[in-house]
């Protein structure tokens, strides 16, 4: 969740849910053993902590299922040691869930939790709440983990579609031939060069040389350009 949730949980009365959701047993007998005190904590303060918990909860289960699969992907944890988003994760996320005693103060705890954070940063996909739901255009975080291995360019060959289930369909919107990658622009398309440049290093950690960046008049577009006023 970007934003304050819906609903809560009516079980733990703790975790933000889609009024349709239901919660993971795992997840909410968890918070149903808190104490009230750290309950009414987790109800203070925002919900960054919860999907980074929801994922250690998961992993440190008899049966992590896909969250094996999560841990795998891309964090660029190294490069975001010590920059403004790692502090940030560190007093609201890291720091948070060693109050609620879910890790210890150890490097090991902390870089695993910013490993887990670096993940959700650079491979969710933004998402909406549906009409059937009273968040009707809620912005949401979704991690698809084969979605997040398509390579990125300015200019895609594909476009994708969430439905009501947030299942995530991906179509070619050209033919593309066999072998050859599966593009997505990691970017707003409506952007000018310099800003998708700089979201791609602030965000994801590479910079682009597709042929739209390559070009100063962005295929003739020139949608970075200045008019002249005279």
């Amino acid at each position: 969740l970007l934003y304050p949730p819906v609903s809560r949980c009516p079980e733990c009365q703790v975790t933000p849910l889609c009024p349709r959701c239901t919660h993971n047993s795992l997840d909410c007998g968890w918070y149903r053993g808190l104490s009230q005190e750290l309950r009414d904590l987790c109800l203070r303060t925002n919900n960054q902590h919860v999907l980074p918990l929801k994922i250690l909860l998961h992993l440190r289960s008899p049966d992590p299922g896909r969250f094996k699969e999560v841990l795998e992907m891309e964090s660029h944890l190294e490069k975001r040691r010590g920059t403004g988003v790692w502090v940030s994760h560190h007093k609201n996320v890291v720091d948070f869930l060693k109050t609620l005693g879910v890790i210890t103060n150890s490097s090991q705890d902390s870089d695993l939790v910013q490993q887990i954070c670096g993940i959700l940063d650079v491979n969710s996909f933004e998402v909406r709440g549906t009409a059937a739901l009273a968040g009707m255009g809620m912005r949401l975080r979704g991690v698809y983990v084969e979605a997040a291995l398509m390579a990125h360019d300015c200019i895609t060959n594909v476009h994708l579609s969430v439905d009501d289930h947030f299942v995530m369909a991906i179509r070619a919107s050209v033919d593309i031939p066999e072998g050859q990658p599966i593009l997505y622009n990691y970017t707003d398309p409506l952007q000018a060069t310099i800003d998708r440049q700089k979201h791609l290093r602030e965000g994801k950690y590479f910079s682009c040389s597709c042929r739209r960046c390559m070009d100063p008049t962005e295929l003739g577009t020139m949608l970075g350009g200045l008019r002249c006023p005279r």
